[in-house]
């Protein structure tokens, strides 16, 4: 039996813990982590943008941008969804109801992506021993987007790569995760379109969805190396929460092409 002369104090201290947080509800919105960012009005989409009190994606109150929403003007949007009428559920039905008011649409986008995530909190982070990052990303992220689909990409892109410089500055390390896929991955919200009945074969049973992704996942790992990000990302996820009836083949095919592109791309 082998031993060791090392106190469990000094094999902890030997270690390279990672510490990991996962910023969600950021660059994919998620109803339930930000839900005043779904709760548009009439206001909204006349492009009188208004916020309400302690909304963590509105500017800052001090900015002239900033305006607090005046619930005595401006009445809920409700539209059709799946489970009824109502506020949005997911990315995909807040950028729908956005259709008619595009440019509106991308600046309630961008005004999210800019505020909901500030360089004190990655320091708060930091300052608490965190080390990781975990940065869910749509697949739409760069603008890969087919016809007849309501994604929104807006600044997306830019805002990650401003997160990844102040992780560099801070010594903080992101794990970006491709978070969604086309078709849907799982039909939760997290994928950017729920679905009444939840299941990986939107995205499995279609060749086209799958090889799609895989383009995608080129896409997205290329520009990481273009983008001159590799001393900061250090790490990537294929694909969050395929639902548990993926198909096993098509599955582990796909990380096998999944696998041989990133690690072509990332070195």
């Amino acid at each position: 039996m082998a031993t060791s002369s090392l106190s469990s104090d000094n094999m902890a201290e030997k270690k390279n813990w990672i510490r990991g947080v996962n910023l969600g509800g950021w660059l994919i919105m998620e109803r339930y982590i930000t839900p005043y960012q779904f709760a548009i009005t009439n206001c909204h989409l006349r492009g009188n943008l208004c916020w309400y009190q302690g909304q963590l994606s509105a500017p800052p109150s001090n900015s002239t941008d900033y305006k607090e929403c005046d619930l005595h003007q401006c009445h809920p949007a409700y539209f059709d969804s799946i489970f009824g009428k109502g506020y949005p559920l997911d990315e995909w039905s807040l950028a729908r109801s956005f259709h008619r008011h595009r440019d509106t649409g991308i600046q309630w986008f961008n005004y999210h992506f800019d505020n909901f995530l500030q360089r004190q909190d990655l320091e708060l982070m930091k300052n608490v021993g965190v080390t990781h990052l975990r940065v869910p990303l749509p697949h739409w992220i760069l603008g890969n987007i087919d016809k007849g689909e309501e994604w929104i990409s807006g600044d997306r892109w830019k805002y990650f790569l401003r997160m990844c410089q102040w992780a560099r500055e801070l010594k903080l390390e992101v794990w970006p995760s491709l978070h969604t896929a086309p078709g849907s991955q799982n039909g939760f919200d997290n994928s950017g379109k729920e679905e009444i009945i939840y299941t990986c074969n939107r995205w499995a049973d279609s060749s086209y969805n799958v090889q799609r992704t895989l383009n995608i996942l080129h896409e997205i790992t290329n520009q990481f190396v273009r983008d001159e990000l590799m001393d900061v990302v250090t790490g990537f996820g294929i694909l969050n929460e395929p639902y548990f009836d993926c198909h096993n083949n098509i599955y582990r095919d796909f990380l096998d092409d999944a696998y041989k592109i990133t690690r072509r791309n990332l070195g």
